[in-house]
């Protein structure tokens, strides 16, 4: 076997322009499987920190799609009649811009941070935690307090990296705010996102929002409610919103389990499309490597016949042949899947989260790698083994 994949490299070093070109063939291919499979991975825990973290069971309330949105006194009132009460806890929250400039300390940010207004219940629903500081109190929420919590980089990048922030003072449109706590950090989508974010006590951030703001409302059930603070929630909203007995609901839940569940769904969906598009890549490979075999089984027809002539068996050529094949596919395929890597790392990088390694479609690739080699080779393979020995020689 070690002669025939010596013989096989020989055979690859003698036709190094077609074989380079079926293995780079061979290497977009598996590039493309594994390199779109590593970004889905990265974007899909991406996607899965931003809001599958928000705690298993959690309610989101919206309105729909052609309804108008809660007014302050619907969302309000809708969070006070859960107070003190073992059905659940409700977070009301509202975002004030996406793009704030925000400066402290003669530092500037670019006009990335998302200004949040929230109430005390927003963190420990949303299961943030903080690296520094504390939560609002209740009462810095109601009252206006000129204080703030900031995400991990917003405090990096104008505080420095090792800093202690706490009561350290931002300004936010000319408005002076007070440091009180720093969001652990959680990673974002292209360097934005909840990591570049400034949280104002929920009645100080009212004084930036307009009378329609789109409030919204979290709920998170307490143990033994999950399946009725939905019903609940339901009968609440739809008095505040004045809905007739037979009038449909003009609002809707989202579970965050559902939103993973269709974050999963589609994730299949992309794989697929990237397994398609690996497949169309290596199949034209598998074209362009048969095609390189049968011209070299034709440009070898001599040694073929000599090799016949001096005893060797029909199946050690035709394992040749095939050893040629394989080895000429697992080179492209190594090549593409170090490129494919490489790309997933650069977009690892780019969106500042983890480098994702998607081990199963690494085995897939070289598993193809061996199925499209032993396709492409078989045909070659036998018609060299099939060649008579004088025919052969004769055809030198």
């Amino acid at each position: 076997m070690n002669d025939q994949f010596g013989s096989a490299l020989a055979a690859i070093r003698a036709n190094r322009l077609r074989s380079v070109l079926t293995i780079s063939i061979i290497a977009i291919g598996v590039t493309a499987l594994v390199g779109i499979e590593t970004a889905i991975g990265v974007l899909s825990r991406q996607l899965s920190e931003s809001f599958g973290r928000m705690g298993s069971g959690t309610l989101s309330l919206v309105p729909e799609a052609e309804a108008r949105p809660f007014s302050w006194h619907e969302a309000s009132t809708f969070a006070e009649s859960f107070a003190d009460n073992d059905e659940g806890q409700v977070s009301l929250s509202a975002e004030i811009t996406p793009m704030a400039v925000i400066t402290a300390d003669g530092k500037r940010t670019d006009p990335m941070v998302s200004v949040l207004a929230a109430d005390a219940a927003w963190l420990p629903i949303s299961a943030r935690t903080l690296s520094q500081g504390r939560n609002f109190t209740a009462r810095e929420s109601t009252s206006g307090s000129a204080v703030c919590l900031i995400g991990h980089s917003l405090a990096r990048r104008l505080f420095g990296n090792d800093a202690f922030v706490i009561g350290k003072t931002l300004s936010f449109s000319g408005m002076p705010y007070s440091v009180i706590g720093v969001l652990a950090a959680r990673g974002s989508l292209l360097g934005g996102g909840s990591d570049y974010r400034l949280v104002l006590p929920l009645q100080t951030g009212r004084e930036w929002l307009p009378e329609d703001a789109q409030w919204q409302i979290t709920l998170l059930p307490e143990p033994g409610w999950e399946n009725l603070l939905e019903e609940s929630a339901r009968t609440r909203m739809r008095a505040l919103r004045r809905r007739s007995p037979g009038a449909a609901d003009d609002f809707q839940f989202r579970r965050s389990d559902t939103l993973q569940s269709r974050l999963d769904s589609l994730e299949k969906r992309l794989s697929l499309a990237a397994l398609a598009i690996g497949l169309i890549t290596l199949l034209g490979a598998a074209v362009a490597l048969m095609n390189i075999l049968l011209v070299s089984v034709k440009e070898r027809t001599g040694e073929i016949g000599l090799r016949k002539a001096l005893g060797e068996k029909v199946s050690s050529i035709r394992r040749s042949f095939l050893a040629e094949s394989i080895l000429i596919g697992q080179i492209g395929g190594l090549a593409g899947i170090v490129l494919g890597l490489l790309a997933g790392a650069i977009v690892a990088l780019t969106l500042g989260g983890g480098w994702h390694i998607p081990w199963g479609w690494l085995a897939a690739a070289l598993a193809l790698c061996v199925g499209v080699s032993l396709l492409a080779g078989t045909l070659p393979a036998r018609r060299a083994a099939a060649l008579q020995p004088v025919d052969a020689l004769r055809g030198r």
